[in-house]
């Protein structure tokens, strides 16, 4: 009977303590993205389009100021294009200037963060991969078939946390995004690769 008592005991135990170190966050915001082709100035073949941001992600506490996050997100990425020598290879012929390639994505990033200082009011800052699953394509509203199903790179941000009660919190987050490789078939100016680069305004409420 005793030893039944103690591991329940010691099994409340662990779950107060693991849930104390779990938090729970919804987040939204605006995406900034374009493609980076190799060789070029980001400006040259594509210039910048923006989406919207949602999704949701848990943190798990492993020290004083270290937490570890995992997300899932859905992400409406893409670029305009600036230049018709933008070639579309399903068709051979080309995209067009003024155009858009909007991109859906499932982002999932799992990160390290960092919180710089106490109270109310912290500062805090993360990084680490991403990978992305392609979920729909399209140009000026014609589907297109142009683009690989995975993406992937390196995600960094920065951002500041308000605490609102102990189990409540809001906070602002500026992320930044690099693919690092090539998602694509599209020849721009040449055979070169053309990879992701995003940036993202994030606001989220927390649950501790």
């Amino acid at each position: 009977m005793k030893t039944k008592l103690i591991l329940i005991l010691l099994t409340i135990s662990f779950t107060t303590v693991a849930q104390d170190k779990f938090s729970y966050s919804f987040m939204g915001g605006l995406d900034f993205s374009m493609l980076r082709n190799d060789g070029w100035r980001f400006e040259d073949p594509f210039s910048t389009q923006t989406g919207l941001l949602i999704g949701f992600q848990g943190a798990y506490q492993i020290g004083n100021r270290s937490s570890v996050l995992g997300g899932l997100f859905y992400e409406k990425k893409g670029a305009k294009t600036n230049f018709g020598e933008i070639e579309n290879p399903s068709t051979g012929l080309y995209f067009g200037a003024n155009g858009s390639i909007k991109l859906d994505y499932l982002t999932i990033p799992v990160l390290y963060k960092y919180d710089i200082g106490e109270g109310s009011l912290a500062f805090y800052l993360n990084a680490g991969p991403f990978i992305g699953i392609l979920i729909h394509s399209e140009y000026d509203s014609n589907l297109i078939s142009e683009f690989k199903t995975i993406d992937s790179g390196i995600t960094a941000g920065a951002g500041f946390d308000f605490k609102m009660n102990d189990k409540h919190s809001i906070f602002l987050e500026g992320r930044y995004n690099i693919g690092l490789v090539d998602i694509s078939e599209i020849t721009a100016f040449g055979d070169r690769a053309n990879k992701s680069v995003s940036g993202a305004l994030v606001l989220g409420f927390r649950m501790h």
